[in-house]
């Protein structure tokens, strides 16, 4: 929940919040074979703070995003194409993600570059997104499991500045098995008062509001792990019944 404040929020601040709501840095709602306003400069400008993140936090992994909201819009069609002053037209790459990327020839072009898509006027938004790298051994400690929401909170608070008492927080993590085996895996997280174990529940059973679940086979499993700040001081042993697929930050 957002706080009520009248307090005026720096831009630092705004930057921050976005990369918490794990959605976007600048959303930019797309127009049908039209300018998209500030296009390229948005688009540096989110590709600059995915790139700093990337580099500085090993836990986590982000890329500029653009994402049709519909369905009969599928990804493979989506067009971006940005045109150099006196220069020929340059089409982003765009990954099975949807995930963009600034190609080396617009690495020196004006800001004001004008950057074009084919997808209809409020049909698409250009953000960023973050997903956490799921770990490779199924014994660890609760720090390494919560490892990047600890970094995204960092990588928060880093662009929040002075402004981060009011910056957003990730609250954790969800761990994600498309096909679990065993089928309904737990973690078992070895507390001073004893083991505490997580069950995990259908994939299709889940909602957490600004976390949206797609792609998910039948059978696929989930378990939401909230962080705890005393379980990061004592750091426990944690196991894994399985190592899931997919890491998601909880907004």
């Amino acid at each position: 929940m957002t706080p009520r404040t009248s307090r005026r929020v720096s831009p630092a601040a705004r930057t921050a919040a976005a990369l918490a709501a794990v959605a976007c840095l600048a959303t930019t709602a797309a127009a049908a074979d039209r300018l998209i306003e500030d296009g390229l400069s948005k688009l540096r400008e989110m590709s600059e703070k995915v790139d700093a993140v990337n580099r500085d936090f090993d836990a986590v992994r982000g890329c500029v995003l653009i994402r049709s909201s519909d369905p009969a819009i599928g990804r493979e069609a989506i067009r971006l194409v940005a045109t150099p002053a006196g220069g020929a037209p340059v089409a982003l790459p765009i990954d099975d993600q949807g995930c963009v990327t600034l190609p080396p020839a617009l690495a020196g072009a004006d800001a004001a570059t004008p950057l074009t898509i084919n997808v209809p006027k409020g049909k698409a938004t250009l953000g960023v997104t973050f997903t956490v790298k799921p770990p490779t051994t199924r014994e660890l400690d609760y720090a390494g499991l919560q490892a990047g929401a600890l970094q995204l909170n960092a990588a928060i608070r880093r662009e929040a500045g002075v402004m981060r008492f009011m910056a957003p927080k990730i609250k954790g993590v969800l761990l994600l098995w498309k096909a679990p085996d065993p089928a309904e895996p737990a973690v078992h997280i070895q507390a001073a008062a004893g083991e505490r174990r997580l069950a995990s529940i259908p994939a299709s059973a889940y909602r957490r509001e600004n976390v949206t679940l797609t792609d998910i086979p039948p059978g696929a499993r989930v378990l939401e792990i909230e962080l705890d700040d005393k379980l990061v001081k004592a750091n426990p042993k944690v196991t894994l019944d399985a190592l899931p697929d997919i890491v998601m930050p909880l907004p």
